[in-house]
């Protein structure tokens, strides 16, 4: 049977004590889920991603971030590098949604060439990334392997 992985962008909706309370709400509800059946990831808002990691048994559901910035340091106002994540220990990341693209007006020029299916494998090796999405993509079933 394939692994069916389900989760939730929390977008700007909840703040550090409700989005810490909804996690582990969550990890208690889910707890007897097989994980070799499915997995669980939920990706809060940035200023809630600290509290998050501490908050839950890390082993029932996984942690991401929403956005990240192409370079790992820099002049770069209001953005987070890989590095900074990586830091927080999180297990995937979300790039190039189509919030950033559609509200933001952020073209792929932005994300420093983006990441997009073809060259996510190559992404996923390097030592500051340890996951990520991209796009429509990362909801095709045949290329979690790639992603994920």
């Amino acid at each position: 049977m394939k692994k069916i992985y389900f989760g939730s962008n929390l977008k700007m909706y909840k703040n550090i004590q409700d989005t810490t309370e909804y996690l582990k709400a969550l990890a208690d509800y889910t707890k007897d889920l097989s994980r070799e059946e499915i997995e669980l990831f939920i990706i809060p808002s940035f200023t809630t991603l600290e509290s998050a990691t501490r908050c839950f048994d890390r082993q029932y559901i996984k942690l991401g971030a929403q956005n990240m910035c192409w370079e790992d340091e820099g002049q770069f106002t209001g953005e987070v590098s890989p590095l900074m994540l990586k830091e927080l220990g999180l297990d995937l990341v979300m790039i190039g949604h189509s919030e950033r693209r559609h509200v933001f007006d952020e073209i792929p020029v932005l994300y420093g060439g983006s990441v997009n299916p073809g060259n996510a494998q190559e992404l996923i090796v390097q030592p500051s990334i340890d996951g990520l999405f991209t796009g429509r993509a990362a909801w095709q079933a045949d290329r979690f392997n790639v992603l994920i």
